[in-house]
Parts: C-alpha cells; sequence; structure tokens
C-alpha cells in the first residue's frame, strides 16, 4: 500500500493551504524511523509530507517539519519508580492464568510503556508452539 500511496505525496509538498482548517495531518503508531521507511524516500522527509505528523501514536509531534515539545515517561517520573512499575507488571502479569504466554511483556517506547502479555499474534506456522 505504502508505495500506492507515496506518489500521490511526493515529490513536493505544496505550500500550507491559507485556509487554517484545512490541514494535512499523519498519525502513526510506529516511531518516526519506521514512518520514514514507510511513507518517506532517502531524500523527502517524512515530516516534510504533512503539515502535522505524529509518530508513536501522538507522542512525538512535528509541525511544517519542525518537533514539537514531547517528554519522556522515564525522564518524568524517574528511573527508580519506572523500575518499581516494571516489577509490580511483570509480578502481576506472571500471576495471571491464561492458555498461551508468548513474546515481550513490557517494551519501552520513548514516551511510555508498552505491556501487553503477548507482543505479536502467532503466524499459522508458530501454531504447534
Amino acid at each position: 500500500m505504502r508505495h500506492r500511496l507515496r506518489p500521490s505525496l511526493s515529490p513536493h509538498r505544496p505550500p500550507p493551504p491559507k485556509n487554517p482548517t484545512n490541514r494535512r495531518s499523519q498519525v502513526g503508531g510506529s516511531d518516526l524511523a519506521k514512518q520514514q521507511e514507510q511513507l518517506g524516500t532517502p531524500s523527502i522527509p517524512v515530516t516534510s509530507l504533512f503539515d502535522f505528523g505524529f509518530a508513536e501514536n501522538g507522542l512525538t509531534a512535528y509541525r511544517l517539519g519542525v518537533p514539537l515539545a514531547s517528554h519522556n515517561f522515564i525522564q518524568w517520573l524517574g528511573e527508580d519508580k519506572y523500575k518499581q512499575l516494571v516489577n509490580f507488571c511483570l509480578v502481576y502479569l506472571a500471576g495471571i492464568d491464561i492458555p498461551v504466554k508468548r513474546g515481550t511483556f513490557i517494551e519501552f517506547r520513548y514516551a511510555l510503556p508498552h505491556m501487553n502479555l503477548r507482543s505479536q499474534p502467532r503466524r499459522p506456522a508458530d501454531a504447534s508452539n
């Protein structure tokens, strides 16, 4: 799909419309590097394709290619409190009785911890495991 979408976004983004209510934005769950790989090109940054861009589900934001203020969860909370939170979550998740436990249970992204019992759905080839 990204190969069909890319020609409509590139090679050059027109100037912002005069009507401020008519802006283009892009929101994705991936980090900026992954969005660059999916939507941008080596010569065109993904942040230049939209008026607003939001990586990591809005935790990292760009307006007209310029990064907006953002905060890092660990810097805000502190390393010791974050470790306490992770330890609590791991003990809690270990006590849950579910049919299958697979994958990374806690993944830290730039601005939030992502806690999940299964990091990726199993592929049919993995069903025998």
